[in-house]
């Protein structure tokens, strides 16, 4: 066993690897997701305001892509953009579903499919031999993705005219932080696992 692993009943969870893998995960899956994005007949400025109901004035033109390629990597993984005034009164948004900018499929797509890649990488490094330790291995992209899942939905956040516009924190967390690598990181490891 690795001193970057944990022992579960004789499996090796690889917790260190998880956390470096699962950090590149998510930083590739994001550049590939806004190379998608670039490749794409982009709408213009005006018209990505108008689908968030931004006001003139509503932070900076960089602040808003900022926050706008961030927005459209989480919508990716179904969780929406959430605007809140200033009675409390929410709704929710998701651009790829209100602005034709490619196929949400797509969209969809890339990180489930970074994942998997991961996923089966990291098992081979934590030498998985089964199903069993090949998942464990792949889902441990919890670690680094999750971390940077939270980071981001706290990030990608504007307040302005009294309106806020942020992820929902737990949908953040469950979908993209814990989901996506368990599902997908897991089912590269078990891929490993059973194909060695």
């Amino acid at each position: 066993m690795s001193s970057d692993s944990e022992d579960r009943g004789g499996v090796s969870i690889p917790i260190v690897g998880g956390l470096i893998y699962g950090v590149i995960a998510y930083v590739i899956a994001f550049i590939a997701s806004i190379a998608y994005l670039i490749t794409q007949q982009a709408e213009t400025g005006q018209e990505l305001q108008n689908v968030y109901q931004f006001e003139s004035g509503t932070g900076t033109g960089s602040e808003l892509v900022i926050n706008i390629l961030g927005w459209i990597f989480y919508n990716a993984q179904m969780v929406p953009v959430q605007i809140t005034g200033r009675d409390g009164s929410q709704i929710t948004v998701n651009l790829l579903e209100e602005v034709g900018i490619g196929n949400p499929l797509v969209y969809n797509a890339i990180p489930a499919l970074v994942l998997v890649v991961f996923g089966l990488i990291l098992a081979q490094r934590a030498s998985a031999t089964s199903a069993i330790s090949g998942f464990l291995a792949g889902a441990a992209l919890i670690v680094g993705y999750g971390v940077l899942a939270v980071g981001g939905a706290l990030f990608f956040r504007i307040t302005r005219l009294g309106l806020t516009y942020q992820l929902p924190l737990s949908n953040a967390v469950l979908v993209v932080g814990i989901a996506y690598p368990l599902i997908s990181g897991g089912l590269g490891g078990v891929l490993k696992g059973v194909l060695t």
